[in-house]
């Protein structure tokens, strides 16, 4: 239970850092690293959690199977991850056209997920990983200038939007009363 809940509480969230590194002027290459360490930390905790949830719902323990499971959706999910955004790296090579290769961005954030879930590894991971080499890779080989910042704009504003709807529906949440 214990495990669980840890698990659980092991996401990290980044905003206030990332934040603050913007109004310093920090590198952009720092903050991009410090997001990437946390999503990492957070597939990392879902794996856990799952595993975790699985182990108190059989109420069986095995050690052996545990590690096993967990280098499964991990490392099965990296690796999903890594192919998926290297696939989709070599087509932006191909292709100069904006609207296209944010696209094929899309397409690597969302398939390495649907991937990655489908082959029972974890799709957070696979995301995360497939982000990393679209955005290391990817971005410097095949984007144009022009096409970096039009991809940099989607994407900024597809995490504002999400995380706008996030605050959203926690505050749908909340209870309302009257003083």
């Amino acid at each position: 239970g214990a495990f669980l809940l840890r698990s659980l509480l092991a996401a990290t969230v980044p905003v206030a850092v990332i934040a603050m590194f913007r109004r310093l002027g920090v590198p952009d290459r720092l903050a991009t690293i410090v997001e990437s360490e946390s999503l990492v930390n957070d597939g990392t905790g879902v794996v856990l959690f799952t595993i975790a949830l699985g182990i108190l719902l059989s109420g069986r323990f095995q050690p052996l199977g545990a590690v096993a499971l967990f280098l499964q959706l991990s490392v099965g999910g990296v690796a999903v991850g890594l192919a998926v955004g290297f696939a989709l790296s070599r087509l932006t090579m191909r292709v100069d056209d904006p609207q296209v290769e944010i696209t094929f961005t899309a397409i690597a954030a969302y398939g390495s997920y649907l991937l990655g879930e489908a082959i029972h590894v974890s799709g957070l991971l696979a995301v995360v990983a497939a982000a990393l080499v679209m955005g290391n890779y990817g971005r410097t080989k095949g984007m144009s200038e022009r096409t970096q910042l039009a991809a940099r704009s989607f994407w900024d504003y597809v995490a504002f939007l999400l995380n706008s709807l996030v605050f959203l529906l926690i505050g749908l949440e909340l209870p309302w009363t009257s003083v």
